[in-house]
């Protein structure tokens, strides 16, 4: 935790290592009381400790000097050799055994043993820092974070039980434990429990029996593989009692010379061998050899039978029962039917017969209680045509049992994700097992081991749909997906993790589903992580009973991925909200917004469908071919029946300009789905590309099965306006208002709305306005009528403002404002109702008061916070008529441009005006380009216009030319 200087001394000239505090650490130490503990560590002095020179503050920063030790340390060795020689690390335990024995006399506890603290310096042994743990943790000031930096505790794959637990009685046994850490790594070039979080191996080193030593290096003698593990024992009392004894012990280990291992390690030559001594080399050379040709035989054998690799097919192995209670050795067999039967295929991997394995098992293993190395068990899983294998062990008393296990791959012998770990009472081994499936099925699967502890209360059935669910969302089978996530819902509504992914998964759908997993996440987001908490919050809001705005669920989102920065759902919705709606919430460079989001999602996984399919959709936007072509390829190399594969096609194929992929295409457009027809239509509309797709991929959607009987009208409706094509555009409009019952005032509302805002035909708006009015007139009786009055105060206010009636929508503000709290209430407005904000506005300054600009700001600021207003389609055209009227143009143009990207038709809804408005009011503005444009992306959707919007068209048309000679009319 120290910096570390090199330094010379001028005064001896000589080189020292100098080590500071670091600011972080020196504001929680008492300096004084620091400089006291290191000086009593100074008094140290002995060949096999690296002694300490001097000790101060400077600048306030504590410090201390250590001659500089040529060589390397011992975590340098391991690093370049893996493990040592048996003699080297017999020697480097006794350098240090040595040193601990002299300062354990002295009353100092070295408390950080490690191969870190360990130089090595010829043939010689030196520990370093001695003392310094102990006086970093003595003048720790009272209430500070030092110790949560682990720097008082020690490091944490070398710490004694006792010392992780904090007891303050932790004496001098605590430097053997660590000792002997040190020395089953030097003879193995494993870590004790390696490949595990810092509180992973602080809870293994408290409850688990490390593997023995002998298993890992069968050539370390006895005696001393026997003296490590003893070291390792969990209590105290049960190692040895000090450094001498372990010493003692050490000298009756026969191990090899010094010279010899010397020799080995350095290239020295070795000693002449006399003739019986080359003749036993000779006869060790040939039954080595002869050795090496069976064990090669036997794995050859077994490679050539085995059969292709099957990933969804698992070996489980015999668990290891070493130093478990002799009652439970029954599992050791017994695990592998006991998860096998809960690894059956459904919904994930299936395991291999147990039979089989324990027969393949005997013929590697000279009996089935013999424990194989981790190579053989995955050589063993290959001959079965396995492509996984589970390797565990069991530790238990009479009152708890521990069992762990890990995955690994075949044939690379790899582990996925690490290891899991399960504990309880002796006799709940049936829920043991569970839970040991739930954890391994859900690290298997990629799910985040962060989400362990949330799944380990899930039942099995209800796990295996979460996992398939997650699986096909991920691939982009949003459907499938759905369904297997409401499964788990239905198997567990207390599930919260499927319900919030059933939420996910369903809106892409435009499910009612998404309500039900919302509120099922709702009721048991106590099981929820606080990351996954925050997650929720961004899909659904802080308060289930109304919608969020688009600027809360801007803020959660970005919260979310604060918190879980790793999770790539987390970085792609922020990103989909950046893409969909960031215009509209008026954010710069809202798609480059997108596009750094949807690369954090992939850059934690490259093949979540989901961020994939919106970069080829911003590779078009930015025109960058090699983008489109890498992007869709990997869309649809995940699964080429992915729900929005042919939108991919199709949109890939018309920016490339490849028009033998179209003329493919094409024919089987009209079939197209809700969720491909709407997306291809939408964006044909949106970018005013290849529109006669649109009409081929709306073909037949009226007649497509859907939740909401009005959804098929949506879009062709759309499309019909956009394009201009009028006698269609009516017809879809009644047949629209008549899926209303009767009371509903949207159906007196859409041809106010069209014909105001979208070319609509006037037909029908007189009955409308004498419905409005009565409405407005009636008393009402309840919450439900009072909204209906807003709505319809709202209607006729905007009926009448269009048409110079000023005073008369002047005269509907209160009936708005007193309404607001009902409309509210069910859900029509989001906090200020932009209807009554905007009326307000538009009396203001059509009426030339005083509080226009007031007005039109309140109307502003409500727009920029994406409301769930019924008006919000509507309110920034509005917004910037209103501006434009002020004259000022540059405003209006940048309110008109704060429009949603998105295929559904709340982004489609007013567009062919929207862009006409846009291109007015650039060229009001000064952006003749931007005018152009605008003007152009009109005329491409109304190439076809019929009837009395044809005029219209061939004016700006006209508008556009003249603006292209440079003679602006």
């Amino acid at each position: 935790m120290s910096r570390v200087f090199l330094a010379e001394e001028t005064s001896l000239g000589r080189k020292v290592v100098v080590k500071v505090l670091p600011p972080e650490l020196a504001a929680a130490v008492n300096v004084e009381r620091f400089r006291r503990e290191i000086q009593l560590a100074a008094r140290l002095q002995h060949p096999h400790i690296v002694p300490l020179l001097a000790a101060g503050i400077s600048n306030g920063l504590p410090y201390y000097t250590m001659p500089f030790v040529a060589g390397e340390s011992l975590r340098a060795r391991l690093t370049r050799m893996g493990e040592l020689p048996v003699g080297d690390a017999s020697r480097i335990m006794r350098d240090v055994l040595t040193a601990l024995s002299y300062a354990h006399e002295q009353g100092v506890v070295h408390r950080d043993i490690k191969p870190d603290n360990v130089l090595l310096s010829r043939q010689h042994a030196q520990v370093t820092d001695f003392g310094v743990a102990k006086a970093l943790s003595a003048s720790t000031n009272a209430g500070s974070a030092l110790t949560s930096l682990g720097v008082a505790l020690g490091t944490p794959a070398y710490m004694a039980p006792e010392q992780a637990a904090g007891d303050p009685s932790t004496d001098h046994r605590a430097d053997l434990y660590a000792v002997a850490a040190m020395g089953y790594e030097m003879l193995t070039g494993y870590k004790v429990f390696s490949e595990r979080s810092p509180q992973q191996m602080l809870a293994a080193h408290a409850i688990e029996t490390p593997e023995p030593l002998i298993k890992r290096r069968p050539a370390t003698p006895p005696a001393l593989a026997a003296l490590i593990m003893r070291g390792l024992e969990k209590r105290p009392a049960d190692r040895p009692q000090s450094a001498d004894e372990m010493l003692a012990i050490l000298d009756t280990v026969s191990t090899p010379s010094t010279a010899t291992s010397t020799a080995a390690t350095t290239g020295a030559a070795t000693p002449r061998t006399t003739a019986s001594g080359r003749q036993t080399k000779i006869v060790a050379a040939l039954i080595g050899a002869l050795a090496v040709a069976a064990i090669a035989g036997v794995y050859l054998r077994g490679r050539s039978a085995t059969t292709a690799v099957d990933h969804n097919l698992v070996v489980v192995a015999p668990f290891r029962v070493a130093g478990a209670q002799p009652s439970l050795a029954y599992l050791r067999e017994g695990m592998l039917d006991l998860l096998a039967a809960k690894l059956n295929g459904e919904g994930g991997p299936r395991a291999a017969d147990p039979r089989s394995v324990l027969s393949a098992w005997k013929k590697v293993a000279e009996s089935s209680a013999e424990d194989l190395s981790e190579n053989q068990t995955v050589h063993l899983a290959a001959t079965l045509g396995a492509g996984q294998v589970i390797l565990g062990g069991i530790v238990g008393t009479p009152e708890r049992m521990v069992v762990n296990a890990a995955i690994y791959e075949v044939p690379s012998g790899r582990s996925l994700r690490g290891e899991v770990t399960v504990q309880g009472p002796a006799d709940s081994l049936a829920s043991l097992v569970d839970q040991l499936t739930v954890q391994l099925l859900s690290l298997q699967s990629g799910e985040d081991r962060q989400h362990l502890g949330e799944l380990a209360s899930a039942s099995l059935p209800a796990l295996r749909e979460y996992l398939d669910g997650k699986a096909f969302y991920r691939r982009g089978r949003y459907a499938a997906a759905t369904e297997h996530f409401n499964r788990a819902v239905e198997i567990d509504s207390t599930f919260a993790l499927a319900a919030v992914a059933l939420a996910t998964s369903a809106n892409w759908l435009d499910s009612p589903l998404r309500l039900k997993g919302m509120r099922l996440g709702w009721a048991s987001k106590q099981k929820l992580s606080v990351r996954d908490q925050a997650f929720l919050l961004g899909q659904s809001g802080s308060d289930l009973s109304r919608p969020p705005t688009a600027r809360e669920t801007l803020v959660a989102r970005e919260n979310a991925v604060k918190l879980a920065p790793d999770q790539p759902e987390f970085w792609y919705e922020l990103g989909d909200l950046y893409f969909h709606t960031g215009r509209v919430l008026g954010l710069e460079n809202s798609f480059g917004l997108a596009q750094t989001a949807f690369g954090r999602a992939l850059a934690v996984d490259s093949s979540f469908a989901p961020a994939i399919e919106h970069m080829v959709d911003l590779a078009v936007m930015n025109h960058k071919p090699d983008d489109i072509r890498k992007f869709a390829a990997m869309y649809l190399a995940l699964d080429s029946a992915a729900d929005h594969a042919p939108y991919i096609r199709w949109r890939a194929a018309v920016a490339l300009g490849d028009s033998s992929a179209l003329r493919a295409l094409r024919p089987s457009l009209p079939q197209s789905d809700m969720a491909n027809g709407g997306r291809i239509a939408g964006v044909a509309m949106m970018e005013a590309v290849s529109l006669n797709d649109a009409d081929l991929a709306l073909e037949n959607l009226q007649t497509a099965t859907s939740d909401d009987p009005e959804r098929p009208f949506l879009q062709p409706m759309a499309l019909a306006f956009n394009r201009g094509y009028r006698g269609k555009a009516n017809a879809l409009q009644k047949a629209f208002i008549s899926r209303f019952p009767p009371g509903d005032p949207t159906p007196f509302a859409a041809p106010i709305f069209f014909s105001m805002l979208w070319d609509g035909d006037t037909a029908g708006v007189g009955t409308a306005v004498a419905t409005f009015t009565k409405m407005v007139a009636t008393v009402p009786r309840n919450v439900a009528q009072q909204s209906v009055q807003h709505v319809s105060a709202c209607l006729l206010a905007l009926w009448r403002l269009d048409h110079g009636d000023v005073a008369g929508a002047s005269a509907l503000e209160p009936v708005l404002q007193r309404t607001l709290p009902a409309a509210r209430t069910t859900n029509l407005v989001t906090g200020v109702s932009e209807c009554e904000l905007y009326v307000r506005a538009a009396v203001a300054v059509r009426s030339k008061r005083a509080d226009a600009t007031a007005a039109l700001d309140s109307l502003h600021s409500a727009s920029l916070r994406g409301a769930n207003d019924f008006m919000r389609i509507a309110t920034n055209l509005l917004l910037a008529r209103l501006y434009s009227e002020t004259g000022d143009a540059k405003r209006a143009l940048v309110v008109i441009r704060r429009r949603p990207y998105h295929w559904a038709v709340g982004a489609l809804t007013f567009l062919s005006t929207y862009v006409r408005e846009e291109g007015r009011l650039a060229a009001a503005a000064g952006d003749t380009a931007g005018s152009i444009a605008a003007y152009q992306q009109y005329l491409r959707l109304r190439s076809n216009a019929e009837g009395p919007l044809v005029p219209a068209r061939d004016s700006v048309r006209g508008v556009v030319e003249a603006m292209s000679r440079g003679r602006p009319k």
